[in-house]
């Protein structure tokens, strides 16, 4: 609990830059620090650091950067499913505190047809308890059709797909909300979180045009400007918006909070947003 209302956080990784620098601290204790009462809880690239790229020479990084098919995380996507090991230790560690969500790699070359990638989908939902797929494009790069069949699997599991929207990173074509609409409609007893939805202002705009005749598509909140988080409550509905930070990867909890908690709407608006949203959407 933090300022009377129940946190569950949509968007939390296990490691990050932001966790303090006790290395026996567990992001579920940096919860514990913030008032955090659950999560949902991801893996992480851990080769997605610009520290690591800019210590390479800086002249071939940027003639690679120049190629028309750079792909930054392509060793990323080829390595097949990312490891889940730390989400799991996590939940065998503090059940009911972590809500593990499987991060899904659908352009596996070695896996054109995506049966061995789904299959493992499937296994990790029904026997290892997670509540949830995620979609990386920037790293993972795929078409909205290659997203069908994992939203058919969760679809009949009455579980939801979050999907990070990528802003056009080298070779990774921008994700468009408009793309989502078509999964939106085509999936409508799918649930859509869309993540870091007002990431900035005009995808923030194309997101409202296109999906907020969508009852099936939520926003989430973490790394978003303020006013995109206030347009979502009055256009989506307070129902259609959970709070998320991205933390400790991204950020501080409390930068992503003091959005929320600035807002100028009723204490149940709050509330909706920060925890009880996400409480019914997984049926916590």
């Amino acid at each position: 609990m933090k300022d009377g209302f129940k946190i569950i956080d949509a968007h939390v990784h296990y490691a990050g830059i932001f966790l303090p620098k006790n290395k026996y601290k567990s992001i579920v204790e940096y919860m514990d620090d913030n008032g955090v009462d659950a999560a949902i809880v991801n893996t992480l690239n851990l080769k997605a650091n610009l520290g690591d790229i800019l210590r390479q020479d800086i002249g071939k990084v940027q003639a690679m950067a120049n190629a028309p098919d750079f792909e930054l995380f392509k060793d990323f996507r080829l390595a097949g499913q990312p490891d889940h090991a730390p989400v799991l230790d996590l939940v065998k560690r503090y059940p009911g505190r972590v809500i593990p969500f499987f991060w899904y790699n659908p352009n596996d070359p070695s896996d054109p047809g995506q049966e061995n990638g789904l299959k493992q989908v499937a296994s990790f939902l029904d026997h290892r308890g997670f509540k949830g797929v995620k979609i990386q494009p920037a790293m993972t790069p795929c078409t909205i059709e290659q997203l069908f069949p994992v939203a058919e699997l969760l679809v009949s599991r009455g579980l939801p797909i979050y999907i990070h929207p990528n802003a056009g990173l080298f070779s990774a074509k921008k994700t468009e909300a408009s793309e989502i609409a078509t999964l939106a409609e085509k999936f409508p007893r799918l649930t859509i979180i869309l993540g870091h939805a007002a990431y900035n202002m005009e995808f923030c705009i194309e997101a409202v045009i296109h999906l907020s005749k969508y009852p099936n598509v939520i926003a989430e909140t973490s790394q978003s400007i303020p006013y995109g988080i206030i347009t979502f409550v009055k256009v989506f509905g307070a129902s259609r918006v959970v709070f998320g930070t991205d933390m400790p990867s991204a950020t501080p909890f409390d930068i992503e909070y003091r959005k929320i908690a600035l807002l100028d709407v009723p204490p149940k608006v709050k509330a909706m947003v920060l925890g009880e949203n996400v409480q019914r959407l997984l049926n916590l």
